[in-house]
């Protein structure tokens, strides 16, 4: 196969030893990706709450230190060889409940509803469409895939729209109302796909 077409994987490794080199090689053996999974899991009410008492920094900061982890938790595993059945479930778990929980929060407070809405619906649908299949699969065979490019893009666009979200909610600069409308439409955009490369 051509190099150019095995960018994403070379940037996805990258990435990995990027994090190896740096922050993972310091972790116990007892941090696994698994429970980085579950403390990102277990963050998401924590952040509604500080949105709803009006604490947007430590919100976002949560908020970002959470997208951290969910990047630290993937290439922990990948290094470690700690790739799970459980892990493959309870990853996409974790970003999934962290998204719609405070796109839940934005759905009373953000003008553009609509968008909003979008982001629920749809992560709703994958997550329903992802039992579905793992339902239909054969006994013993795992039927949940791995996020490829185009979802990792997107959770990325999602990460930094709703950012730029709360940042205009604590800042209301329409500068950051519009970048986070863009970014949340990227984010469906390549969420669309996702979900169809996966088809």
């Amino acid at each position: 196969m051509p190099e150019s077409n095995n960018w994403p994987q070379s940037v996805q490794k990258n990435i990995d030893n990027f994090w190896q080199d740096t922050l993972l090689k310091s972790l116990p053996h007892w941090i696994t990706p698994n429970l980085l999974s579950v403390i990102r899991l277990a963050m998401a009410p924590f952040i509604v709450l500080y949105l709803i008492w009006g604490m947007y920094v430590p919100a976002i900061v949560a908020f970002i230190f959470a997208a951290l982890l969910d990047t630290w938790d993937g290439a922990l595993a990948r290094v470690r060889g700690q790739i799970t059945g459980w892990g493959m479930i309870l990853d996409p778990l974790a970003d999934k409940t962290l998204i719609i929980m405070l796109a839940l929060f934005l759905l009373v407070v953000y003008p553009f509803k609509i968008l909003i809405f979008s982001i629920i619906v749809f992560e709703l649908l994958i997550m329903l469409g992802a039992a579905v299949k793992a339902g239909q699969a054969p006994p013993g065979q795992n039927a949940i895939k791995k996020a490829n490019f185009w979802g990792k893009s997107k959770m990325l666009a999602q990460v930094l729209g709703l950012v730029c979200a709360f940042l205009w909610l604590a800042v209301p600069l329409a500068w950051l109302y519009d970048l986070s409308v863009v970014l949340i439409w990227l984010s469906l955009v390549l969420q669309i796909k996702s979900a169809v490369s996966y088809i």
